[in-house]
């Protein structure tokens, strides 16, 4: 029965990694927009969605299966409901970048570059994020899971930062309204896409020692920088 439970929790973990890689190229699709490349920006992460719903309803299935399929000790019912976590946590990932899909496209044409930049920048960090939770979750390292969320306010200050210039600009330069307030969704957007890294890092420290790290406060109010200035100090490999 070792034997079989070992097999069965390999291969929902192997399918745990190949929905997070679909999301990571999700991620890289929407930078598109951002780069000046566009095309089939949207076909292209809506396969990749039904990839990962399909992905989604069989993984989710598989863990319920092995949860009443087997008599499991405590520390392995945690890693399941660990995994229900992630798997719907990266399968909201999906649903995000698919609207934020839609959002950059329009803003491609339209916005300032500060901008473009500024999203560019949130969108590498949410990336490095979920490749950080994951391989935190394929080597069962906790510490590893637990910089994520550092991270996390990083994206959050990020946007907050985008949220002031916007507000400065359209007092400043009427009839852009339309372009800064979408900057603003596709902002929200990504942050969203960070707190689900986030999420999933947080499940992985609660599956390797317990520890619940979900509602923390950031209170944390310094200036974001760049992401390449913090991935200096805090490395994502």
């Amino acid at each position: 029965m070792r034997h079989g439970l070992e097999k069965d929790a390999g291969r929902l973990r192997d399918g745990i990694a190949r929905m997070a890689g679909l999301v990571e190229a999700m991620i890289e699709t929407c930078l598109g927009p951002v780069m000046g490349e566009n095309a089939d920006l949207l076909e292209r992460n809506f396969q990749k969605e039904r990839d990962l719903n399909r992905l989604e309803r069989e993984l989710s299935e598989w863990t319920v299966d092995i949860m009443s399929g087997y008599k499991l000790p405590r520390e392995q019912l945690r890693v399941m409901v660990c995994s229900l976590r992630m798997v719907t946590d990266l399968e909201r990932m999906g649903d995000l970048c698919v609207n934020l899909s839609r959002k950059l496209l329009d803003l491609s044409e339209a916005s300032p570059l500060w901008i473009l930049d500024q999203l560019k920048e949130m969108l590498r960090a949410a990336q490095a994020m979920l490749s950080k939770a994951i391989r935190a979750y394929l080597l069962r390292e906790a510490d590893l899971a637990s910089e994520v969320l550092a991270d996390d306010q990083w994206v959050d200050r990020a946007r907050d930062s985008i949220t002031r210039r916007v507000l400065e600009r359209v007092q400043a330069h009427r009839g852009e309204e339309l372009a800064l307030i979408e900057a603003l969704l596709a902002a929200r957007n990504i942050e969203r896409l960070a707190d689900k890294a986030t999420h999933v890092a947080e499940a992985v420290v609660y599956l390797v020692d317990g520890r619940d790290l979900r509602h923390k406060v950031d209170e944390s109010h310094e200036k974001p920088g760049s992401w390449s200035e913090i991935r200096g100090v805090n490395r994502v490999s």
